[in-house]
Order: C-alpha cells, then sequence, then structure tokens
C-alpha cells in the first residue's frame, strides 16, 4: 500500500493541490482518503476538495471533517479527480492533515 500525503493545516487556509498523476494515485482511479487530528486535538472543519484545472474547487462528498477530541475520517473515492486538496474553512486550534491510501 503507497500513501500520498496532502499536508497538514493549523489554520483557516487551503493546502497545496495534489496532482494524481502517478500509480496508483491517478485520475480515475478509486482512493482512499484519511484526515485526521494527529496531535489529538483540532477545532475546526476541514474537507477534502476536487479539481479538474487546479483552478476550480469542488468540495468532494463526505469528506468534512469537525472534532474537538482528535478523530479520523475515512473516505472513499470511487472516481479519483486530476487535483485533490485539503482545506480548512474555519478553524480554533490544533492540526489536521489528510493523507491518500492507494
Amino acid at each position: 500500500m503507497k500513501h500520498l500525503s496532502l499536508g497538514s493545516l493549523t489554520s483557516a487556509t487551503s493546502g497545496t493541490a495534489a496532482e494524481l498523476n502517478t500509480t496508483p494515485f491517478m485520475q480515475g482511479n478509486t482512493l482512499l482518503a484519511e484526515i485526521c487530528a494527529p496531535t489529538g486535538a483540532f477545532s475546526g472543519t476541514a474537507k477534502l476538495q476536487s479539481s479538474d484545472d487546479n483552478s476550480t474547487w469542488a468540495d468532494i462528498s463526505g469528506s468534512t471533517f469537525t472534532t474537538t477530541a482528535g478523530g479520523l475520517l475515512h473516505v472513499n473515492i470511487a472516481d479519483a479527480p486530476k487535483y485533490i486538496r485539503l482545506t480548512c474553512s474555519s478553524y480554533s486550534s490544533g492540526t489536521v492533515k489528510a493523507v491518500l491510501i492507494g
């Protein structure tokens, strides 16, 4: 199994987009995403977003992660986009990170 980091965020911002162009992380493949609070405490709202042009972004259904006591969210992505990123729309404290598993 391979992992592709989508980064970690500590503020209300968007991470750097990952272009899915390397096996097994290819556009159209089925992937598993994991969003977590690695230090056990995150207060905010984070989600994954997809794009075909690295400019216009849409939320990936089922990927919203909101917690105040740590946690873990797994998201199946049936038809991977060309680009994917982690974004944090509201933030109070802690760290959130995401990884793709292929």
